[in-house]
């Protein structure tokens, strides 16, 4: 599927890379991403610790447990994916006024808003019809396709390895996961990892 614009998020000092979309994926996807940047991801002044999502705010970076995850999702009133708690890292979570929400798993020693494109990121973008979208981007030539449970659609687009879209029917959000380089992120969702928080 062409699609005029592909999102390439500028790196810089002052501001955290994002996971790269596809020219799979669709323009409101593209804007998703421009508008985290925008924000400045790693450039405002983040918050640490506080586990919940009362003190969310939007474009600033922050820490989450698990508890937090769940407690976001509820005050959204949408699903946020997560591919699963993985000891050892801290869930940095960052919400744009055009509702997407991106999870980002830092190792440690990793400080919040760190601006290296070296941690599993998982995006969670309101699309409407998504299914549809992934559907028409799995016929794209180079396209790495896989079903998985619940009848959902995974695509790896040839040209971004690094990330995998995915979308359930009826969902009005497009899911990515962002795995960095040697990673494999149709790997983790094959694997069954990517899921809503609990």
């Amino acid at each position: 599927m062409h699609v005029a614009s592909e999102a390439r998020p500028r790196r810089s000092a002052r501001r955290a890379p994002s996971p790269r979309a596809s020219a799979a994926v669709t323009v409101a996807v593209a804007a998703g991403l421009g508008v985290w940047i925008a924000l400045g991801h790693a450039g405002s002044s983040p918050s640490s610790g506080h586990a919940g999502a009362a003190r969310a705010i939007v474009g600033r970076p922050y820490v989450a447990n698990v508890a937090g995850l769940s407690a976001l999702e509820r005050s959204l009133r949408h699903a946020v994916f997560w591919v699963g708690a993985e000891a050892g890292t801290r869930y940095e979570v960052t919400m744009t006024k055009a509702g997407s929400v991106y999870v980002r798993y830092l190792s440690a020693g990793a400080s919040v808003g760190d601006s290296r494109p070296i941690f599993t990121t998982v995006g969670t973008y309101p699309v409407s019809n998504a299914y549809a979208v992934v559907r028409k981007s799995a016929r794209t030539k180079g396209s790495v396709v896989a079903h998985l449970t619940g009848a959902g659609l995974a695509v790896r687009d040839a040209s971004s390895p690094t990330s995998v879209y995915v979308a359930y029917p009826g969902s009005q959000y497009l899911v990515e996961v962002y795995v960095p380089s040697p990673g494999d992120p149709m790997a983790l969702v094959r694997n069954g990892a990517l899921r809503t928080v609990p």
